[in-house]
């Protein structure tokens, strides 16, 4: 089943956030497989503005790094700024909101369950 539906979680601290972000990449590994993701660093992260909102290519295998090291660096903030992750057929987005809370779309309405139903999100969904 392919349609666009959109999960969201409750809000959650920042330790919730990151809990999730450590969690993620073995999360897509074990659903997506091998595969490229895209990323993009959105609202409130820190950079200048000229570098938002530009989608750049993560390899699966070296997603956790680059999660880590954006934490490490301070350009994204877990509940404080914007970052989103998607699959490369659009399957799956996570977007990791300033808000606090993480927004789960795309076109695969059985991947999008897949990944709610997991234990990593499961106790955090609305």
């Amino acid at each position: 089943m392919n349609e666009d539906k959109a999960v969201f979680t409750r809000i959650l601290t920042k330790h919730e956030v990151e809990a999730v972000i450590l969690g993620l990449p073995a999360l897509i590994r074990k659903l997506v497989g091998d595969c490229i993701l895209t990323v993009e660093y959105g609202t409130h992260s820190n950079l200048h503005n000229d570098l938002l909102y530009k989608p750049m290519e993560v390899g699966i295998a070296w997603l956790h790094r680059f999660l880590a090291e954006s934490i490490d660096q301070r350009i994204f903030l877990p509940a404080g700024s914007d970052m989103s992750i998607a699959t490369p057929d659009g399957g799956l987005e996570i977007l990791f909101c300033h808000e606090g809370d993480i927004h789960l779309s795309g076109k695969n309405a059985a991947l999008i369950q897949r990944v709610t139903q997991s234990e990593l999100l499961r106790t955090l969904i609305k």
